[in-house]
């Protein structure tokens, strides 16, 4: 309460459920506290050519790419994401980027189900964007601890359509049908039926690429958080 309420002037969050629920428990007034997305590098973070990416990465060329790019934790519903896979047309596979202390648990059920030769996992990344432009759909189905996800807003500027679900503040930058889609945590039948959805539908596949891209471009860059963070001091400074 004095971090929030006195020590500091002004507050910035990531998003803003993360903002009101500050309000809303008294921490900080209304008129002290905004939200602002994490600016996210438009120069690195660019659409490219989807089939010299899979190339540059050794990934079949005319294959169908599902991917999700975070930390191997529960709450990042990987689990969900490999039960919806095992119903979907098993042209359809699935890249896992990253690592982390749930992946022998995600690993094993991928065993479970049969998905070995359908899901890949490739591990810890530094040039997340390359893998990011390989793919035909973006998958976060999250339920808990998110504010607004970084990879969201880097697939979306990879011109990439992405599925997530309400959680945290996703829904500052998803809008329904427009920016992408979202369906319910914890329910992997939804899900399925989310991607089934995209897969047989390359038409929505493209608007939904191109709307969230220029969603994207306007609210979640670098400039644009720069921009934003100046007029907040500009305000501090002169109240």
């Amino acid at each position: 309460r004095w971090l929030y309420g006195s020590a500091a002037r002004h507050v910035v969050t990531t998003g803003t459920r993360i903002r009101d629920e500050l309000v809303q428990k008294g921490l900080v007034k209304s008129e002290n506290c905004q939200s602002i997305h994490t600016g996210i590098d438009a120069s690195i973070f660019s659409p490219g050519d989807r089939i010299d990416a899979r190339r540059a990465l050794s990934l079949n060329a005319s294959g169908f790419y599902l991917g999700i790019a975070a930390t191997i934790r529960s709450w990042k519903g990987h689990a969900y994401l490999i039960e919806a896979l095992s119903t979907l047309p098993t042209h359809v596979e699935l890249l896992i980027i990253g690592k982390g202390p749930y992946q022998e648990t995600v690993e094993s059920r991928v065993r479970d189900l049969g998905l070995e030769n359908r899901v890949h996992f490739v591990g810890h990344q530094t040039r997340v964007a390359e893998w990011l432009r390989a793919l035909d759909i973006f998958v976060l189905p999250s339920y808990a601890n998110e504010g607004v996800p970084q990879s969201l807003m880097q697939a979306m500027l990879c011109r990439i359509p992405v599925v997530s679900t309400p959680v945290g503040s996703i829904e500052d930058i998803i809008r329904p049908e427009s920016t992408g889609l979202l369906v319910p945590p914890k329910n992997s039948q939804a899900l399925a039926q989310a991607l089934d959805r995209l897969i047989r539908d390359d038409t929505l596949r493209d608007k939904l690429a191109e709307e969230g891209y220029r969603f994207a471009l306007e609210n979640c860059t670098l400039s644009s958080m720069v921009d934003q963070m100046e007029q907040v001091f500009q305000k501090v400074v002169s109240a």
